[in-house]
């Protein structure tokens, strides 16, 4: 007898439903492992996780009475600001979240998928992601150990908090996330370091979080952009002062003119240095990190053919007019 902990891989095994598509946790996983009559597709897709940071309002929020945010890290090109923001960033504990929260869905024969995410741009494996990198200042926050770089963050903290210390609670953090296992994991990882450097996190998640990413009362957001197709302009919305995805309040007209420029037809060596150059200024302005690609575990009937888990939205059903048993 096994003891299933999801009632989805419960279903699974007893033949109720034919299909497991989704984010599991460990245990999870490895009960679909040893499920007898499933078969379980592992590898990476193209949605990743990602942490932002606050600097003001969406700009194009049409709510008239919307409170305007004046938290921490509101003002965008101010030095105490964007102090605080890198400080934020320097202690955010991106291996220990890929190690403890997201390596463990991967099989032993493709581990080396579950690595830290470096550039706003470009994937691990996509073709000019190494010069972005290393041109970008992301290695602010890759350089040393997370103790470094958590003694970094708490040194920026206490320039303009003095008596910050570890656990010191300096500077509150309401922080909006979905409450689903693998998140709330990864807000309390990021909870323990962030308290090192005198920040104190919130770790409520909130079912709605997707409603509430323009809300003023929030600081800092964790959630995934999940790509349906692959172009050189994919990710301007998130990033433009006038992008449709941009709930934080970034502005930077440098930025824009960049990502404007995408619009039209470039050589790969072009892109790959406009994505470099907004990156860069991305990075300095310490608004936001990547942390992974997020895994795909796939699990499905063995008698079910044809079943081809794809690394765009809609990862596990773009081609279920072809399904068959």
């Amino acid at each position: 007898r096994v003891l299933f902990r999801s009632p989805a891989a419960q279903a699974l095994g007893n033949g109720e439903i034919d299909v497991y598509d989704g984010q599991p946790d460990t245990s999870t996983f490895q009960q679909l492992k040893g499920l007898s009559g499933v078969k379980v597709e592992t590898g990476t897709t193209m949605t990743y996780e990602h942490v932002d940071l606050r600097v003001g309002n969406n700009p194009g929020s049409a709510d008239p009475n919307e409170a305007k945010y004046d938290g921490p890290f509101a003002d965008s090109h101010g030095q105490k600001a964007k102090d605080l923001r890198k400080a934020f960033l320097l202690a955010l504990p991106r291996q220990s979240i890929v190690n403890k929260e997201v390596a463990q869905a991967y099989d032993p024969s493709n581990q080396a998928d579950a690595t830290v995410m470096n550039s706003n741009f470009l994937l691990p494996a996509q073709p000019g992601y190494g010069t972005v990198t290393a041109g970008s200042g992301v290695s602010d926050y890759t350089d040393g150990t997370q103790a470094q770089r958590t003694a970094a963050a708490l040194k920026l903290v206490q320039k303009w908090y003095p008596n910050a210390a570890a656990g010191s609670n300096s500077v509150a953090i309401n922080m909006l996330f979905k409450n689903n296992s693998r998140r709330i994991g990864e807000n309390l990882l990021i909870g323990a370091e962030e308290a090192k450097a005198g920040f104190k996190v919130s770790n409520v998640g909130n079912a709605k979080w997707s409603s509430q990413l323009d809300n003023p009362a929030y600081d800092v957001a964790m959630f995934a952009w999940a790509p349906q197709v692959v172009s050189q302009t994919g990710n301007n919305a998130n990033y433009q002062s006038d992008g449709g995805n941009n709930h934080y309040g970034w502005n930077d007209p440098a930025l824009d003119k960049i990502l404007h420029s995408l619009e039209a037809p470039l050589t790969t060596a072009q892109i790959t240095a406009k994505y470099l150059a907004a990156d860069k200024i991305i990075m300095d302005s310490a608004w936001t990190l990547p942390l992974y690609q997020w895994p795909s575990v796939a699990a499905y009937s063995s008698k079910l053919k044809n079943v081809k888990p794809s690394p765009l939205i809609p990862n596990m059903v773009w081609n279920y007019w072809e399904w068959h048993f």
